[in-house]
């Protein structure tokens, strides 16, 4: 099997994918690297890489994009890399850090022919103990843990599997090429036409979260502004949750004159939280996935943090109802709709 990495920028984390790649207990036959152009800071760092492992890597200069995110035109070079012999093609990000069993996971449910696209979703862990990353984190794990409406179809590009042939039927309908979601659009195609998609919750794979507020609240809002455009559906229901969280917030700690009900439901409510915090911590520990201690405590005082973090999302919210604009690494990108996309802006890599 192939594996795609679309790529940009010089990612501290790549050196430690190539060397993860490499102890995986199924072997990668190729790895595709897919770059935007040779002025790309990505480019001689793969370049300078790619002898460090035993497999061989093949890296590609897609060109820039103009009516799509730049991720999905180096999707699609890649892709139109794959050779006849190839059977299987996994998607991957920079950031991740899969363990040893990542593949053969990925794969297998494939080979077993009981389902024709696989994804999983991220785990996020924090590098340093930082506010930023441990907010972050604390918010998209409880989103990796969630559990999801019956029926909706979400992919998560950072592991997305699929049989080569299905994959060049995708390029043939051109599904990636007036898009900024990779995964949101090719998770619109699978339902359209029937296919049938696996979220494998085992396949919870380390990622290293944004450094740094501004990074943070970045990253946040382009996810949902995201949502908006492709599940917007989904986003208002969101909104709605988080809204009606704030007041309950609201009238529980200003509305309350009784004080033994007021300390009864505070103990009550943070006690379910901090049961909530512990089987996630649980999950984590079952897949192997442990926090320094330093860590473990700044996500532990974060559950306590509770309002202020709700406080936090319905400002995201507000905040990704902009979502004709979306700023995505060093390109910006107008949406005119789903399936239009134009480049307003690009800076240096």
């Amino acid at each position: 099997m192939a594996l795609i990495l679309p790529l940009t920028g010089r990612h501290d984390s790549f050196q430690n994918l190539l060397g993860l790649l490499e102890q995986q207990t199924l072997r990668p036959k190729r790895l595709i690297i897919a770059i935007e152009s040779d002025t790309d800071p990505a480019y001689p760092f793969a370049l300078s890489l790619a002898s460090s492992v035993s497999f061989p890597v093949s890296v590609v200069i897609a060109g820039l994009a103009e009516s799509s995110s730049q991720k999905c035109h180096n999707l699609v070079a890649a892709a139109r890399q794959l050779h006849a012999g190839e059977d299987y093609v996994v998607m991957l990000d920079a950031d991740i850090a899969p363990p040893q069993w990542w593949l053969a996971a990925v794969i297998k449910p494939l080979a077993r022919k009981q389902y024709d696209i696989v994804s999983g979703y991220r785990w996020q862990v924090p590098a340093a103990n930082s506010f930023a990353e441990n907010l972050i984190s604390f918010i998209d794990r409880a989103i990796a843990l969630s559990v999801r409406p019956p029926g909706l179809t979400l992919l998560w590009g950072g592991t997305l599997a699929m049989p080569v042939q299905l994959l060049r039927k995708i390029l043939a309908d051109h599904v990636l090429e007036n898009t900024v979601s990779d995964d949101l659009m090719l998770a619109d195609y699978a339902t359209k036409n029937n296919y049938r998609v696996l979220n494998r919750r085992v396949l919870l794979v380390p990622s290293r979260p944004p450094t740094g507020l501004l990074r943070v609240w970045n990253f946040a809002v382009r996810q949902l502004q995201i949502i908006k455009i492709y599940r917007p559906g989904l986003w208002l229901i969101e909104f709605v949750r988080i809204t009606l969280l704030i007041a309950c917030w609201l009238v529980m700690f200003t509305c309350s004159d009784n004080r033994i009900i007021l300390y009864s439901s505070i103990a009550i409510i943070f006690s379910l939280l901090c049961m909530k915090h512990l089987v996630s911590l649980s999950i984590a520990s079952c897949l192997g996935y442990r926090d320094r201690p330093d860590v473990r405590l700044s996500q532990f005082g974060l559950v306590f943090c509770r309002p202020l973090i709700d406080l936090f999302m319905l400002m995201v919210l507000c905040r990704s109802l902009c979502k004709r604009e979306v700023q995505w690494s060093h390109v910006t990108y107008l949406v005119a709709a789903p399936n239009v996309v134009t480049i307003k802006a690009r800076k240096d890599c």
